[in-house]
C-alpha cells in the first residue's frame, strides 16, 4: 500500500493581550490540555484535487503548504473568536488559488477546534468541528468520525468497529458504531461528525458501508487499527487517490495530543 508522508507545520503565535505580550508554542507536548484561557486549533486539507492549502488566522501565525491528506499540529491560542481563511491551490496546471473563510470560529479552553477544507479545489468549503479534550475514562478511548469525503460514491456512511479479522460480512445484523453524512449533500439526514463515543481501548477492524449496505471501506483482516485507551481520537474520512485500492475512501487518524497521525488505507491493517 502507498503511504502519505505527514506534512506537520510548526509555528509560534505571538499575541498582545491588554498590553501584555503572550507567546505560545504552536505544538503541545504529549497532552492536548492547554494553559488557562487557551484552546487548541488544528486544520486539515481534505480536498483530493488540491496541491496544497495555506491557513490564515486573525492575529495569529498560520500554516503554509498543507498537502491533501494531512493536518497541522496543534496551535495553542487564547480563548475567543477568530476568522480563519483557507487558501486552496488546485492541482490542475494553471489554476488559480481559491479562498474560503470561516468568519467566526470560537476557541475555548481544553477544546480542539478543527477546521477542514472539504469539497473540490475550484469550489472549496469548510467544515468546523469542536471537540472537548477531557481525558477518557480508565481503559477507554473517545472516538469521533468526521465525514470529509466528496466523491460521488460516498453519500451516507455507516461505520462499524468490529473485532479484528471479523470481515465485512460481519456487519450484517450489527448496529453501526455511528452514522455520518457529508455536509455537502443536498439534504443530509445525518450529521457530518458524531459526538465522541467511548469504547474500550484496543484494536478494531473498521468497516464502512453506504446507505444501501455497499462496503466502501474495510481496514483489513490483520491485527486491526489501534484505538488506544486514554486518547481522544478523531478519524477523518477522505477520498482515496491511491491506485492500489478499490476503496473510494481512506482514513486519517488523529489523536488528542496533536501528534501521532496515521493514514489508514483500505485492506492494509
Amino acid at each position: 500500500m502507498k503511504s502519505r508522508s505527514s506534512t506537520m507545520k510548526n509555528c509560534v503565535a505571538v499575541f498582545s493581550l491588554t498590553a501584555v505580550a503572550l507567546t505560545l508554542a504552536a505544538c503541545n507536548g504529549s497532552s492536548g490540555d492547554t494553559p488557562p484561557d487557551t484552546g487548541n486549533f488544528r486544520s486539515v486539507n481534505a480536498i483530493a484535487d488540491s496541491s496544497s492549502m495555506n491557513v490564515a488566522i486573525t492575529n495569529a501565525t498560520g500554516f503554509n503548504d498543507v498537502t491533501f491528506g494531512n493536518g497541522t499540529e496543534f496551535h495553542v491560542i487564547p480563548d475567543g473568536s477568530y476568522d480563519v481563511t483557507l487558501t486552496v491551490q488546485p492541482a490542475a496546471s494553471g489554476s488559480s488559488a481559491v479562498t474560503v473563510k470561516d468568519p467566526s470560529i470560537n476557541i475555548s479552553h481544553n477544546n480542539i477546534t478543527d477546521v477542514l477544507a472539504i469539497g473540490a479545489a475550484a469550489t472549496p468549503h469548510y467544515l468546523t468541528v469542536v471537540t472537548n479534550n477531557s481525558d477518557p475514562a480508565a481503559n477507554m478511548a473517545n472516538v469521533e468520525f468526521i465525514e470529509a469525503a466528496f466523491g460521488s460514491a460516498v453519500n451516507i456512511d455507516n461505520i462499524y468497529l468490529l473485532p479484528p479479522g471479523s470481515g465485512a460480512a460481519a456487519v450484517v445484523g450489527t448496529d453501526p458504531f455511528t452514522t455520518v453524512e457529508s455536509s455537502l449533500d443536498s439534504s443530509p439526514t445525518s450529521p457530518a461528525y458524531n459526538t465522541p463515543k467511548a469504547i474500550t481501548g484496543g484494536s478494531y477492524e473498521i468497516v464502512i458501508t453506504n446507505g444501501d449496505g455497499l462496503v466502501l471501506y474495510d481496514s483489513g483482516s490483520g491485527a486491526g487499527v489501534t484505538l488506544a485507551a486514554g486518547q481522544n481520537i478523531q478519524i477523518v474520512l477522505m477520498d482515496s487517490t491511491s491506485d492500489d485500492t478499490a476503496s473510494p475512501l481512506f482514513l486519517y487518524q488523529m489523536n488528542g495530543s496533536g501528534s501521532n497521525y496515521s493514514t489508514l488505507q483500505s485492506g492494509a491493517q
